[in-house]
């Protein structure tokens, strides 16, 4: 049995610039790795602020390699799960965290107080 797993921003960015757990859940070919085109956007924009003041050449290594990884893990499109929109609004308490949080609906993964 395959278990589908939803990476958010946090478990991404733990995972692709540091060693730790999150690396290694990054690195298992047992696992369908998911995540959504919103987490993809907020990576890459929360990478460019935090990594800006490196340098031009180290932020596009960064960005690079955010790339790579991404190659491994199915993207959930917008389209997917923009029209559970309504329904999100009523399990997640903070309304800036829909778009993130809302693609979890699509992995068969119960949105529960999220």
């Amino acid at each position: 049995m395959r278990y589908r797993i939803f990476l958010d921003t946090n478990i991404l960015i733990s995972g692709i610039f540091f060693e730790g757990n999150e690396s290694k859940i990054l690195d298992m070919v047992e696992l369908d790795l998911i995540t959504s085109e919103d987490v993809v956007d907020e990576l890459k924009k929360i990478t460019k602020k935090k990594l800006k003041y490196l340098g031009g050449r180290t932020l596009e290594i960064a960005l690079l390699e955010i790339d790579r990884v991404l190659c491994d893990i199915e993207i959930l499109s917008r389209e997917k799960y923009l029209e559970k929109f309504p329904e999100a609004k009523e399990l997640i308490t903070h309304e800036k965290d829909i778009p993130t949080d809302l693609p979890l609906s699509q992995t068969g993964i119960l949105l529960e107080n999220a």
